[in-house]
């Protein structure tokens, strides 16, 4: 019994892990991705400039990685996506308003 009691204190307490992204999003601002060039940046480049993304997603059939990263826009909160190829190269980069601000990572 107690094994089973300590498992699920284990996993309730994994349910409380946070997200976090590796520059905090207070410091990122949409000039933190206008050096971002298709086809040059790669996702080390985008790394050690941002560090670790808030979310990282693979598209197997797109043949693409997406990293998002949480930014300030003035008052708002905002989302970049990065599109990166199958060779680790930047595709294109997304901004769009987060929808879902008070929650751990992006609303979808």
């Amino acid at each position: 019994m107690k094994i089973h009691a300590a498992v699920l204190a284990a996993a309730l307490l994994a349910g409380c892990a946070t997200h976090h992204q590796g520059r905090a999003w207070y410091t990122l601002s949409e000039q933190s991705f206008a050096g971002i060039k298709p086809g040059a940046t790669s996702k080390a480049d985008v790394q050690r400039d941002l560090g670790e993304p808030l979310l990282a997603m693979t598209f197997a059939r797109q043949g693409e990685e997406v990293w998002d990263y949480r930014f300030l826009n003035g008052t708002r909160y905002y989302v970049a996506e990065l599109h990166f190829d199958t060779q680790g190269r930047a595709k294109y980069v997304a901004t769009y308003p987060d929808r879902c601000w008070d929650r751990a990572v992006p609303c979808r």
